[in-house]
């Protein structure tokens, strides 16, 4: 399928960077689409890291203040997976979700296993997220974490069993598409992670 672009501009740039393109596609029958001008916010990739440890099945998860469900309805903090944008200096995105990981709760992952890469928003964002697995230890006491100063970041960390972690879910408290992948990933494979974790102790996930 063929796309010509025609012109790109930049509609805004800040934090957050608009860019306004004018272009044509390629049609199903063939054709080619009238120009039709789209607009996209250009973002590196991000990471998600569910954390989980599947002997004390324990889930670790956070909280913090976001704009955008305060503004919408008043409600401006949730459950979250740990999440963070890729560095530009570091493309990698293990050594991302494990640095993230650090900074969000101060938690090291004993490992870390890739879930599924997709599009947040494909038709407004040109962001993919890389969603892992991390297994941790929740007996181990955590150092640092609560995120960046420098971020104006304030990030409340939660060791939670899974059914509590469940029971918010199904309440409609885990609201964010990335968080809510997550949990139902879990739903689906805990039983296995259970199974697994209790055989191999930490040392565990074969791919599946």
């Amino acid at each position: 399928m063929k796309v010509k672009v025609i012109e790109t501009r930049d509609a805004y740039r800040g934090y957050f960077h608009l860019q306004q393109v004018r272009l044509q596609y390629e049609r199903f029958d063939g054709t080619m689409s009238r120009d039709i001008v789209l607009e996209a916010i250009r973002r590196t990739d991000a990471v998600a890291v569910l954390l989980y440890d599947p002997l004390a099945d324990v889930v670790a998860m956070v909280s913090q203040f976001r704009l955008g469900p305060y503004l919408n309805e008043i409600r401006g903090w949730g459950l979250e997976v740990v999440a963070g944008l890729i560095d530009k200096a570091d493309p990698d995105p293990e050594t991302a979700a494990r640095r993230e990981t650090r900074e969000e709760t101060g938690i090291t992952v004993i490992s870390l296993h890739p879930i599924i890469r997709y599009y947040l928003a494909p038709n407004s964002s040109t962001e993919a997220i890389h969603l892992f697995l991390g297994i941790f230890d929740s007996r181990v006491p955590v150092a640092g974490g609560g995120g960046l100063e420098l971020e104006n970041e304030d990030i409340r960390l939660l060791l939670l069993p899974y059914t509590v972690v469940e029971e918010q879910f199904r309440a409609g408290k885990v609201n964010n598409a990335t968080s809510v992948i997550a949990v139902q990933w879990l739903m689906l494979q805990r039983e296995r992670l259970r199974r697994q974790g209790a055989a191999l102790g930490s040392a565990i996930l074969a791919d599946g």
